[in-house]
């Protein structure tokens, strides 16, 4: 990942752009920087920074026709992931490119077709740079929206994509070690081909949507619970997993001055993946064996409220809270024995702030959140499970 040479193309293809009239050419720039500090599980202070910079050109040639280009690149510094297993040292690094079309096929009916390219890399720690971060991953594809207009209060929007995501930089070195430190035996093992269908429908103030995603491992195969001919537990089936998503939120005005807008949603993941568990890393006979591993069911609330104090300041408070259950997998205790009930784990996050409005197109806010994560998952030798930490800061966003 050269993100020299990235801002140079941008840089360039912004050049070439230029000569169009400025009655076809519209600029876009949307600009979001984050700075604070958090507090980690192990009490330990680190300062945030995330940063959020969009560019992009809109341009309209015919009346039923508009052209989108769009570059973004984001930076998440350390803090607080609500990701299930990931560690608050993480840092994340966007590179997003998009080409998007909007076809007016008629008043009531538009058809938006894009195609985009995501490269992110991940750093773990210090001592690791961009470029070889191990889950780096590439995502390259596109996708189709066709939104149909019923009437003035009701709108419906189907989608279709497909997207093809790469990890250069994967290995599992638990494999290697059982194959003779062999790297090809976990090379390419997470890419995998995406399928995203949904459909989303808004009436007044009311939006519902369901989606199905389905992941297409291209050569990580299924684990079995026997040895195979080729002297591993793995069969020859090849991993799918499928998402399903259903969620639906309302936006409410109680008063002139206080609107609240209530969300729930509820996912479900199935997996055909299984899971071999091995007491050490050099061992070769697993000790337990574990059908559809990775299989779980979230349920999640959130019901933002903002309050306007002013006509430039309000107070805005943010709950959210959800729920997951995995359906086959059983949660350890301290000494790493598996307990026999389902692993389960509830994640709160609380946010409150002001917030200003600077002026037309430009907002801050002073903000505090509070995260509080239970399970009954408390083997947290790598990975902390039960914990409470906080982060406050000061967000700024303008756009144009």
């Amino acid at each position: 990942m050269n993100i020299r040479k990235i801002f140079t193309t941008v840089a360039g293809l912004l050049v070439l752009l230029a000569p169009l009239s400025s009655a076809q050419l519209v600029p876009y720039y949307n600009y979001q920087f984050t700075e604070g500090v958090s507090a980690s599980p192990e009490g330990d202070l680190g300062f945030i920074i995330n940063l959020s910079n969009d560019i992009g050109t809109i341009f309209k040639p015919l009346p039923a026709h508009t052209f989108i280009g769009f570059y973004s690149l984001k930076y998440q510094g350390p803090g607080l992931k609500r990701q299930e297993g990931r560690e608050f040292s993480e840092r994340y690094m966007d590179h997003i490119f998009v080409g998007r079309h909007h076809w007016n096929i008629r008043g009531d009916l538009i058809l938006k077709t894009q195609s985009d390219i995501l490269l992110e890399g991940r750093r773990s720690g210090t001592n690791e740079t961009w470029e070889s971060g191990l889950y780096n991953f590439n995502r390259y594809g596109g996708a189709s929206y066709l939104t149909k207009k019923y009437s003035k209060d009701f709108i419906g929007t189907a989608s279709f994509g497909y997207h093809y995501m790469t990890f250069p930089n994967y290995t599992d070195m638990l494999a290697e070690i059982r194959s003779g430190a062999d790297p090809s035996a976990s090379e390419g093992k997470q890419n995998h081909h995406v399928l995203n269908q949904s459909v989303k429908t808004k009436y007044k103030n009311n939006t519902a949507k369901f989606s199905l995603t389905e992941q297409l491992y291209s050569k990580q195969k299924v684990a079995v619970d026997n040895v195979q001919s080729d002297g591993t537990y793995y069969s020859s089936t090849k991993q799918k997993d499928m998402t399903v998503g259903l969620s639906a939120d309302r936006v409410e005005g109680l008063s002139k001055i206080m609107i609240i807008n209530p969300g729930i949603s509820i996912t479900y993941k199935n997996s055909n993946q299984n899971y071999q568990h091995f007491e050490t890393a050099t061992s070769t006979n697993p000790v337990k064996f574990f059908k559809d591993y990775y299989d779980y069911l979230d349920f999640g609330l959130n019901i933002p409220y903002t309050l306007m104090l002013s006509r430039k300041w309000s107070f805005v408070f943010s709950p959210d809270i959800s729920y997951k259950i995995y359906t086959k997998r059983q949660p350890r205790d301290q000494d790493g024995n598996f307990k026999d009930k389902k692993q389960s784990r509830f994640l709160g996050v609380y946010t409150m702030g002001f917030k200003k409005q600077i002026g037309e197109s430009s907002s801050s806010l002073m903000y505090f959140t509070y995260q509080n994560q239970v399970a009954n998952m408390t083997y947290e030798r790598y990975v902390a499970y039960n914990y409470s930490a906080f982060s406050t800061g000061f967000k700024f966003q303008m756009e144009y």
